[in-house]
């Protein structure tokens, strides 16, 4: 009768609860490196990507990492939402300022204690401008 029972028990009820096997240890996701991009298609913000590249970080260019070391961007149409970027050297020496050097606005300041060559060559660098966002 007992039997009996536990067998209409089990049936009505679902049985009795079973035990879930152990969860796999989780794995650890490894994302690759992040890199600022240039875009370089006249309609984008390149200000973080250009401030990289002076800064001798890696960039993103068509595809393309451009790592450390000396670089030239040739024959591109830049855009910044910025008005100027300054230019600092190690001993905190201004080297040089690309935009407009008295107007008010944003600017951006770029730290270059590396010794690297980092050149703009026949590139079309637009600042103060709407960009997409």
């Amino acid at each position: 009768m007992k039997l009996m029972l536990r067998k209409l028990a089990d049936l009505f009820l679902g049985g009795a609860v079973q035990v879930a096997p152990p969860a796999a240890p989780a794995r650890e996701i490894q994302l690759p490196p992040f890199h600022p991009i240039i875009f370089a298609n006249g309609r984008d913000d390149d200000t973080e990507g250009l401030k990289a590249f002076f800064e001798g970080r890696p960039v993103i260019l068509f595809g393309r990492v451009i790592g450390e070391g000396d670089a030239v961007l040739d024959d591109l149409e830049l855009r910044s939402h910025a008005t100027r970027f300054f230019m600092l050297n190690s001993k905190g020496h201004l080297e040089g300022v690309l935009g407009f050097p008295f107007s008010s606005g944003q600017a951006i300041k770029i730290d270059m204690r590396h010794n690297w060559q980092r050149t703009l060559r026949r590139c079309s660098l637009s600042f103060n401008c709407p960009v997409q966002p």
